[in-house]
């Protein structure tokens, strides 16, 4: 796998929800499933307080994600490959934005991801 690749794996879950907030804290503009522009086999899937994240459409990690004020939180809950330096229970947080069909997250880190029709 190569840096790139898991350095963006790495930005979007850290882009995502925490623990016990479930739907409350869900922006609605984040659900759906999200594509990586720069790695196609690498997309994340955000839904109902839950999330995804996938590689070649299978999941890799899994877990929940709270979206307020431009700022997502992931709590890990499930990994599914050693391929992550994340363990089950870390809280991975950082800025995102969504602009149509366009997921930013992690500014500075620019990865970016398109919504899947």
């Amino acid at each position: 796998m190569t840096r790139k690749l898991l350095l963006g794996m790495m930005v979007a879950v850290m882009a995502l929800g925490m623990a016990f907030a479930g739907c409350a804290g869900e922006d609605s503009a984040l659900s759906g499933t999200w594509d990586s522009r720069d790695e196609p086999e690498v997309a994340f899937r955000f839904r109902n307080g839950n999330f995804y994240h996938l590689v070649y459409d299978e999941p890799a990690l899994r877990g929940t994600y709270t979206a307020r004020g431009g700022r997502l939180v992931l709590t890990i809950t499930h990994a599914y490959c050693c391929c992550f330096e994340v363990a089950v229970g870390e809280e991975i947080a950082g800025p995102y934005f969504v602009s149509g069909d366009t997921l930013t997250l992690w500014a500075e880190e620019g990865a970016v991801f398109t919504r899947r029709r």
